[in-house]
């Protein structure tokens, strides 16, 4: 069964042990993420408050890159924000990353119960594909969680999710209600004239971003397999490798 929540408070985090949990916060926490392992750090520590990853920032050696954003802006004290485009090589090879922001990192907290946690983005659609497709090949279900913004259902996440559903198993019998709505709302536009990127600037994330500057972001959160790489969370660890 391949089961969609549109945000994170639908889903039962103990109905998730019974499979893959694929998070997806495209606009811009599991874009970043899979950006910064692409380009080389060493994992990425997810935190869910400011005081949580300062704290957990002092007990990494070598000193960690502290990354991420409150309402969409650097968070005081921090080196990085939740920019794809600030996390290059240069900046982020072999160095760990203790990252929070708004809504992504919440939505990774509620995973803890599930076989296996994967990071989403359209930029690593086809890995994310590929694990779910070897997820359900094992008998697991797949659960799709979107991160939404501010407690509010985003339609950037959603259309991800029906992305990912269309390139998995096409027997629509295995599908909840939601994941056959966001299958249903991924092939109206990707049968039709409009593209990933027009949509992403019309969504809720993408109207804010834009409103503080942050337009590129969602161009690069809009290019389909842009990098190789499946952030896969360790939640006895805590750290996310790719």
């Amino acid at each position: 069964m391949i089961h969609t929540y549109s945000l994170p408070k639908h889903a039962d985090p103990h109905a998730l042990a019974s499979g893959t949990a694929i998070v997806i916060d495209v606009l811009r926490a599991t874009t970043t993420i899979c950006t910064a392992l692409a380009n080389g750090c060493s994992y990425v520590v997810p935190c869910l408050t400011v005081e949580n990853a300062i704290e957990a920032a002092k007990q990494i050696t070598p000193k960690p890159i502290l990354g991420g954003e409150r309402d969409g802006v650097l968070i005081d004290g921090f080196d990085l924000g939740n920019s794809p485009a600030e996390y290059t090589t240069e900046r982020v090879a072999k160095t760990p990353i203790v990252f929070t922001t708004t809504n992504g990192t919440k939505a990774m907290e509620i995973c803890t119960h599930a076989q296996s946690t994967v990071l989403a983005s359209f930029n690593n659609l086809h890995r994310v594909v590929d694990h779910g497709k070897n997820s359900l090949g094992r008998g697991q279900d797949l659960h799709i969680i979107c991160a939404g913004t501010n407690g509010l259902e985003t339609e950037e996440d959603f259309l991800l999710a029906g992305a990912i559903a269309s390139k998995l198993p096409q027997d629509t019998l295995c599908m909840c209600e939601t994941t056959r709505d966001a299958y249903n709302q991924w092939q109206q536009i990707h049968t039709g004239t409009i593209d990933i990127f027009s949509v992403l600037l019309e969504s809720n994330g993408g109207r804010n971003l834009q409103s503080i500057g942050m337009e590129g972001d969602i161009r690069l959160a809009s290019e389909v397999d842009r990098v190789d790489v499946l952030p896969l969370l360790d939640h006895q660890t805590k750290h996310i490798t790719g």
